[in-house]
């Protein structure tokens, strides 16, 4: 079984642009990879509450940015922290979702 290279791309995407997919697209393509998932951070720590879309909205925004992409997905986990690396390397383990 040939080992999949995968992109994490997370960011506020406040909202998503075209900046963001074609920042994603030129990484896959010079990197070789298999799909990139882009991961919106629900409540970034750089940035505060003011100005900030809500979080199901730029989820949506992301989703639909991506439609019709193929290997472009997005995983709603909310954040950037090594716990969400985890997460999205072995998914369903113990002590590996970020939500908690």
């Amino acid at each position: 079984m040939e080992q999949q290279r995968v992109g994490i791309f997370g960011g506020t995407f406040n909202p998503v642009h075209i900046g963001h997919l074609r920042a994603a697209i030129e990484v896959a393509e010079a990197l070789s990879l298999s799909r990139v998932e882009l991961v919106p951070a629900a409540r970034p720590p750089h940035k505060r509450g003011e100005g900030l879309l809500d979080f199901s909205l730029r989820l949506a925004l992301c989703r639909r940015a991506v439609e019709g992409m193929p290997g472009f997905t997005v995983k709603p986990h909310g954040s950037r922290s090594p716990r969400t690396l985890l997460y999205l390397r072995y998914p369903g383990r113990t002590g590996a979702d970020p939500s908690r």
